[in-house]
């Protein structure tokens, strides 16, 4: 991937002027603009984010998706971390972008998601940013 090909996607995922109206996913910067470039580079039909927290990245990969025309992100997080407070921000956050077209929100643990097949068997592209902990990489 080019340079100035993430220069590009950082034009073009400006585009929305919601995006400002999320604290914190404006500044992800990079990161923000990769996940973005990622998912309009490789056209998936499935997407799957593990560890959605308060959808900074959920935020990236279903603009990229409305952007692309197609597909769809199933967004998994238990919320654990902050309960209630992360999932309305989440909510808040896909709303004010325009994006619930294109997100299923699983709020469940991330191994009883699969195992329960709250996602998609055949993923595309899958962006796992969960437990950070020593056990839960091993899992």
């Amino acid at each position: 991937m080019s340079l100035a090909l993430l220069r590009t996607a950082q034009d073009e995922a400006i585009l929305p002027e919601e995006f400002a109206t999320i604290p914190g996913a404006a500044d992800s910067g990079t990161h923000g603009y990769l996940l973005y470039t990622l998912v309009r580079e490789t056209q998936p039909e499935v997407c799957v984010e593990i560890g959605s927290w308060r959808g900074y990245s959920t935020a990236w990969i279903a603009t990229a998706l409305k952007h692309n025309q197609r597909g769809k992100l199933w967004a998994v997080d238990d919320c654990s971390l902050e309960g209630d407070t992360g999932w309305r921000e989440l909510h808040a956050n896909l709303q004010n972008l325009h994006v619930y077209d294109v997100v299923e929100l699983v709020r469940e643990n991330s191994l009883e998601a699969l195992a329960n097949g709250k996602v998609p068997d055949k993923i595309d592209f899958a962006y796992i940013d969960a437990n950070h902990s020593y056990q839960g990489v091993k899992a």
